[in-house]
């Protein structure tokens, strides 16, 4: 408000826009309590307000953070309100101390009771941070990091995975000694004919009276086109020692194992079709290459096996529980797994560059995809390389990963994925980019590095998605090449990884709490909340070793005045005795302390009279920033803007200095403004509403009738870094969900994000 008060020579208070006067007639007291009740609602821009209102925005929580990491290490340890890593998130620091592995951070915070999620960051001696976001639940954060017992476990499943192995079918010493005994194809042989079928063909080659359960050992030594050909169901085998090439797809049925070894080579013109229980085994610098291999109703008992070089335009495997293991290098355009108990197991290197969507890899080396769908399972010390990464959402979309894994996506669809880490040691999974996140889970040990977050991006939709994801989980989020794990580079690992020198800096700005007051009490306002606006963050000095708080500093910042009289503030701590205060002492524009002088306060660090803790910061708001007398302008609420806005820190040297908990929290801080008119003595103060209870200083009057009228109405707010209103701009019309919030004290809590969008004029001050 900014109207000037009347006043009479006894009590002298008017309430409201019109004249109430509280005054004393033959010591009869004539104050109308109904009256002024009815003024004080009508005048408020909300009814019906909530009876258990208390104005409250803002709630304390207990923190425990633990760190197992490096033996001897001290971590810094962060909470933010975001995510810290995103350069336009503007995260803002709400508590910050130490931990290592035989001290956890246990402290108190302050954060806006709108807030259920915060991001906890453990930052090392190189400036390099990992973050984990975590749920504020029951007043309380729990985050571990490292590999120590989990504070909060989810349903989801870590995993210790281990690919699987396979022994080469046969040894250099077998194949020399079979090819020796083989028997060399001739042109137009059936492989799977008996001798009497054909005695002038067959006759005199004893490998056509084998029994069809037994073993027919064939070769090709000679280089060849087009000479495969089975009928019947022998077990036939083919040692290829040459070049073999399929310019038609070969009639083969039975069991026909293709063994391509060293020199030998099958080159697929057309395609190559092996069906029942017939295999592949590529040996030494053996090779399949061409077009396309199809294996049907392959069992697990008949694997095929890889040591040398398959180079393909696409291989098929359509039926179930096939195995495709290789061990060599494996290229293919396309791979068409199409049952989700067929896969491939890679101990080698493999280079894909399409994936149908229910395909397997089972990778225990190094993995190179354009495009995959399907499932996908890292061991341990192996690397995967993927350019999208399912697109097209396989069946069951799952990714296990082992220990020491690393994985590398360029472009991630997350829907309805699962990502699960080791119980035992990290995997790191390097994203470029997120493009979809839908029912995305994460388990186990799981380092993520988000290329994105480093691109000046504000938000997208997926991150919370995957923020909640991670939430009390052991994953955590890091910049590119600031995870805290070293894997050696190797034929299975590529580049490894190797964690950057030191960490990218981070600007870290403390959470600043807005108090925001009405001047005209106790008459009724315009509610515009701007009268005298304060902006205080706290910043506390602690003991490395100990986490225990030596001194706290109050950094308080005049940001508006939008009244015409003079106003001036102090800080009252409420429930401290004086006792505990060693001593109080200023830094920053301490000029605005030389306004004390004359004014309602004492100039002095802490008010003399009664027990409580009071430190005057300013007696003229006015004369802060160079008016006074009969100049007395409102200052940036639209009229007219200061140059600068000043602050004034505040520090609080604590007499007990081995607490590791806050003696003070926003609880205790009762920042209050106050005038006098003309001699009057005591000043009246306005304090928030959550500390009536209090009365007024020793110095002060509250006018504690007026209050009992106003019932729970209020003429302060503290909001979490708040855009006030601008001048004669009601709080509901600049902010219209603060009606709601104001009706039903758990609803809209975060009223305060959301300034109106109105564009017929300026709502807010910025």
């Amino acid at each position: 408000m900014k109207f000037n008060l009347c006043k009479s020579s006894t009590v002298s208070l008017l309430v409201g826009a019109v004249a109430f006067t509280s005054c004393v007639d033959n010591d009869k007291n004539l104050f109308d309590v109904e009256k002024t009740k009815e003024l004080y609602q009508s005048s408020f821009p909300v009814q019906n307000i909530d009876p258990s209102m208390d104005w409250k925005t803002t709630q304390g929580v207990n923190v425990s953070v633990s760190v197992n990491e490096d033996m001897g290490t001290n971590y810094k340890v962060q909470l933010f309100d975001a995510n810290p890593l995103n350069k336009n998130s503007n995260a803002r620091l709400l508590a910050e101390g130490y931990a290592n592995q035989d001290m956890k951070l246990e402290t108190t915070m302050d954060c806006p009771t709108a807030l259920t999620t915060v991001f906890v960051a453990r930052v090392d001696n190189k400036g390099r941070y990992i973050v984990k976001p975590a749920n504020i639940s029951n007043g309380r954060v729990a985050v571990a990091f490292g590999n120590g017992n989990t504070i909060v476990s989810r349903a989801t499943r870590s995993v210790d995975f281990t690919v699987p192995t396979m022994e080469a079918p046969y040894s250099e010493q077998e194949i020399a000694s079979k090819l020796q005994e083989a028997t060399e194809i001739q042109q137009d042989w059936n492989l799977g004919a008996m001798q009497n079928w054909d005695k002038n063909k067959y006759e005199g080659y004893d490998i056509f009276n084998t029994p069809n359960n037994q073993p027919r050992f064939f070769k090709i030594t000679s280089p060849c086109t087009d000479i495969l050909y089975s009928s019947g169901s022998a077990t036939i085998k083919v040692i290829v020692a040459t070049k073999l090439t399929l310019t038609k797809t070969p009639d083969l049925s039975g069991h026909v194992e293709l063994i391509v070894v060293a020199g030998g080579e099958i080159v697929i013109s057309d395609g190559l079709k092996l069906s029942r229980t017939s295999q592949i085994t590529v040996l030494g610098d053996g090779k399949i290459t061409g077009e396309k291999l199809e294996l049907t109703n392959v069992g697990s008992a008949n694997p095929n096996y890889n040591a040398g070089t398959i180079e393909l335009d696409k291989f098929t495997m359509s039926e179930p529980n096939g195995l495709i293991y290789n061990c060599g290098t494996f290229k293919v355009d396309n791979l068409d797994i199409r049952n989700n108990t067929t896969k491939l197991v890679n101990q080698g290197k493999a280079y894909i560059e399409e994936t149908h969507t229910r395909c397997t890899i089972e990778n225990g080396c190094y993995l190179e995809v354009e495009d995959f769908d399907g499932v996908l399972r890292l061991g341990e010390l192996s690397s995967a390389t993927i350019e999208t990464y399912n697109k097209n959402r396989g069946d069951n979309p799952d990714l296990t990963l082992g220990k020491n894994s690393i994985l590398n996506i360029e472009k991630a669809y997350l829907t309805e994925e699962h990502f699960h880490g080791p119980s035992n040691g990290y995997a790191l999974v390097k994203i470029e980019e997120v493009e979809q996140l839908n029912n995305f889970q994460s388990a186990g040990n799981i380092y993520y590095e988000i290329k994105e977050f480093d691109d000046d991006i504000s938000t997208e939709k997926w991150m919370d998605r995957f923020y909640d994801a991670l939430k009390n989980s052991e994953g955590t989020i890091s910049k590119f090449g600031e995870s805290p794990i070293t894997i050696p580079a190797g034929d299975c690992t590529g580049e490894g990884n190797t964690p950057n020198e030191s960490g990218e800096e981070i600007e870290v700005n403390p959470m600043n709490y807005t108090y925001a007051f009405e001047d005209n009490y106790p008459s009724a306002g315009d509610y515009d909340f701007n009268d005298i606006v304060l902006n205080v963050s706290t910043e506390y000095t602690k003991e490395k070793s100990t986490n225990a708080i030596k001194s706290i500093q109050y950094n308080i910042t005049l940001s508006a005045v939008g009244a015409t009289k003079q106003l001036g503030a102090a800080l009252r701590l409420v429930d401290v005795n004086k006792s505990a205060i060693a001593s109080v002492s200023f830094n920053g524009r301490t000029e605005m302390r030389s306004t004390l002088a004359n004014s309602m306060f004492e100039n002095s660090a802490i008010e003399s009279n009664g027990n409580e803790v009071v430190i005057p910061l300013f007696g003229d708001a006015h004369q802060v920033y160079g008016f006074g007398g009969n100049s007395r302008p409102m200052l940036n609420t639209d009229q007219q803007r200061t140059n600068e806005v000043y602050t004034l820190k505040v520090i609080i040297t604590l007499t007990d200095q081995s607490k590791t908990a806050p003696v003070l929290t926003k609880d205790n801080l009762d920042f209050f403004i106050a005038y006098s008119m003309g001699n009057q003595s005591p000043r009246t103060e306005i304090h928030l509403y959550e500390f009536r209870k209090y009365g007024a200083t020793a110095n002060g009057n509250v006018h504690k009738e007026n209050l009992d009228a106003a019932g729970n109405l209020t003429w302060g707010i503290s909001v979490p870094e708040f855009k006030y209103p601008t001048e004669m701009t009601k709080i509901t019309d600049a902010y219209p969900q603060f009606e709601a919030w104001a009706q039903n004290h758990t609803s809209n809590l975060d009223w305060y994000k959301y300034p109106t969008d109105k564009t017929d004029k300026k709502y807010i001050f910025e």
